[in-house]
């Protein structure tokens, strides 16, 4: 989900390129002394903020279902055949 309307899809950015682009956008925000172009900047740190935790938050549930850590098949909510009842 982007915020600024001439974002271009990040999925198709490394995350090398995306973590250099941020520091770049917060160098040029400090310099900036124009509230709006601070503004426009800030959309899209925002995108490029967003999108690093979305790729954190995969990588460490990837990672948890690797290890057998993940909470999908913890908790089985099927009820057994015997406490079915029907009338």
């Amino acid at each position: 989900m982007s915020l600024h309307p001439f974002s271009k899809d990040l999925k198709e950015v490394s995350t090398n390129d995306i973590e250099k682009q941020l520091q770049e956008l917060r160098s040029k925000y400090l310099k900036a002394r124009n509230p709006e172009i601070q503004k426009q900047l800030n959309f899209f740190i925002i995108d490029l903020q967003e999108e690093l935790k979305m790729r954190w938050y995969e990588e460490q549930k990837q990672i948890a279902k690797d290890s057998g850590k993940d909470l999908d098949n913890l908790i089985n909510i099927e009820p057994k055949k015997s406490q079915i009842k029907i009338r």
